[in-house]
C-alpha cells in the first residue's frame, strides 16, 4: 500500500505513479492536503433546522436576557409606588394641620388696599363758618376723610340751643381719593357756637353764627319753655340762677332726669366745652342746671360745660322737681386725683371658670372713676367690659388699670 493512492473523492485505490484517479481523474493529494481540506458542508435537514431555532428563542441565553431588562422596571415601580405613598402621608397630615402645605410657601402678591393707613390721616370740612339769619334755616356741612380711613366720624353741636345737626338722613359718597359725609345744620336760635367734627385723632371746626332773635311766645311762661335766651336776662352765659321748678302734675313720681353722658365728664384742659342735656325731657318742662363749684366747671342755662380750673365738682339738672347728678373732673393744672384707689380685697382675687367681679378705681371720695383703661397680662384667662372681669379659663392673669401716671394691679387666678 505504500505505492499506492486512494482518490480523495471518489475512494478508488490506484498507483501513486498516476497524477489522477484513472476512476474520476481527479488530483492526488497528500495526506496532510486532505487534513487541510475544508469538509464539505452537510445540509441540515428540517428537524434540525427546527431544534435549532427552539433553542435560540427560549434556550437559556434568552432567559438570562429577559431577566436583566426586566430589573430597571421594577425599580422604576418600586421608586414611583414610594412617591406616591409620600404625597399621600403629606396630603394627610396638611388636612390635619400638622404640617405646613404647599400654598403656604407660595409668594403671593399682596392686595394694594391691605397695605394702606387704615387710620384717619386727612379730615376737612366744605366751610368753616355757617351763618343763619332766620330760626329754621339749614344749611349742609359736608365732611371729607382720606380713602381708606375706617375710622368713625362724630359731629356735635357745642351747643344745642343755638345750632343742632341731626343724625338721621346723612348722606354718603366714595370717590377715587376721599370719602364724604354731609349732615345738615339747622339754626334753633340766638346766638354762637362750634360743630365739631371729630375721627380718629383728627379734629375740624366749624362756627355757626345765629344772628336773629327767635320769636318768643307771650302767652307762654318764660321760665316753663324757653326757646331762646331770657330777654331780661343780660348774660344768658351765667347759669340759672331762679328757684327749682315745682314738681309737675304731669310727671309721674318714677320719673328721674337721663342726662346724656354716660359716665363722668373729664376734661384734660381750661377752656374746654361739652353740651349736656336731657334726654327724656317731658314736654313743656324746662332743665335747669347748676354746677356745684363754678371756679372748676361752669354750666349756663343750656347745658353747656366749661372747664374752669383743675378739681372735682357735680353738675345737678332739675326737672319738675326731680334732680339728677353727674361727676365732672378737670385733670389739668396742679390737679390728678391722687386719693385713687382699688377697693379693698381687690388686689388678689381667685374665682372659677365662668366668674365675674368688679374691678372699679375709687377716689378719695369714694365716687368711681370710670376714665381709666385696663390691661390684661393673659387674655385666655380673662377679658374684661366696662371694670367686670369675667374667668374665661385656667392660670393667673394680672388686670392693670392705668389711670394717667398710676396703676393699680389686681392679680386674677382662676381654678
Amino acid at each position: 500500500m505504500e505505492d499506492k493512492s486512494v482518490c480523495y473523492y471518489c475512494g478508488t485505490i490506484y498507483d501513486k505513479e498516476l497524477e489522477k484517479c484513472p476512476l474520476c481523474g481527479s488530483t492526488v493529494r497528500s495526506s496532510q492536503d486532505e487534513a487541510a481540506r475544508p469538509q464539505p458542508r452537510r445540509r441540515l435537514t428540517e428537524q434540525e433546522r427546527k431544534e435549532r431555532r427552539r433553542k435560540t428563542r427560549g434556550g437559556k441565553f434568552s432567559k438570562k436576557s429577559s431577566k436583566v431588562s426586566a430589573r430597571p422596571i421594577m425599580i422604576a415601580a418600586l421608586i414611583f409606588l414610594i412617591l406616591a405613598v409620600l404625597a399621600l402621608a403629606w396630603f394627610i397630615f396638611d388636612m390635619l394641620g400638622w404640617i405646613p402645605g404647599f400654598e403656604d410657601n407660595v409668594e403671593r402678591e399682596t392686595p394694594a388696599i391691605s397695605t394702606q393707613d387704615t387710620s384717619c390721616s386727612e379730615l376737612s370740612l366744605s366751610v368753616p363758618e355757617i351763618r343763619f339769619s332766620a330760626e329754621g334755616e339749614s344749611a349742609k356741612l359736608e365732611v371729607r376723610v382720606n380713602l381708606y380711613c375706617s375710622e368713625t366720624v362724630y359731629v356735635n353741636s357745642m351747643n344745642e340751643a343755638v345750632a343742632s345737626v341731626p343724625r338721621d338722613n346723612v348722606q354718603t359718597q366714595e370717590t377715587e381719593t376721599y370719602k364724604s359725609a354731609v349732615f345738615t345744620v339747622n339754626a334753633v336760635g340766638e346766638g354762637e357756637t362750634e360743630i365739631r367734627v371729630t375721627c380718629g385723632g383728627k379734629e375740624a371746626v366749624c362756627k355757626v353764627i345765629c344772628e336773629f332773635v327767635a320769636p318768643v311766645d307771650p302767652s307762654a311762661d318764660s321760665t316753663s319753655d324757653p326757646t331762646g335766651p331770657d330777654q331780661t336776662d343780660p348774660d344768658p352765659s351765667e347759669p340759672d340762677q331762679t328757684d327749682e321748678p315745682a314738681p309737675s302734675e304731669t310727671v309721674g313720681e318714677d320719673y328721674l332726669p337721663e342726662i346724656n353722658q354716660e359716665g363722668d365728664v373729664t376734661f384734660t384742659a381750661r377752656g374746654e366745652k361739652l353740651t349736656l342735656r336731657v334726654t327724656n325731657l317731658p314736654q313743656g318742662e324746662k332743665a335747669t342746671w347748676r354746677s356745684e363749684d363754678e371756679s372748676i366747671v361752669k354750666i349756663n342755662s343750656y347745658g353747656e360745660l366749661t372747664a374752669i380750673g383743675g378739681g372735682k365738682t357735680k353738675v345737678y339738672v332739675t326737672v319738675a322737681g326731680k334732680t339728677a347728678e353727674i361727676l365732672v373732673r378737670c385733670n389739668f393744672g396742679d390737679f390728678i386725683d391722687q386719693g385713687a384707689h382699688l377697693e379693698s380685697g381687690r388686689s388678689d382675687v381667685s374665682v372659677v371658670v365662668g366668674e365675674s367681679f368688679k374691678l372699679y378705681l375709687y377716689d378719695s371720695d369714694g365716687d368711681r372713676i370710670e376714665d381709666v383703661t385696663y390691661e390684661i397680662s393673659d387674655s385666655s384667662v380673662c377679658k374684661v367690659e366696662d371694670g367686670l372681669v369675667t374667668a374665661t379659663g385656667y392660670g393667673t392673669a394680672e388686670v392693670t388699670i392705668v389711670y394717667y401716671d398710676m396703676e393699680f394691679t389686681c392679680i386674677v387666678r382662676v381654678r
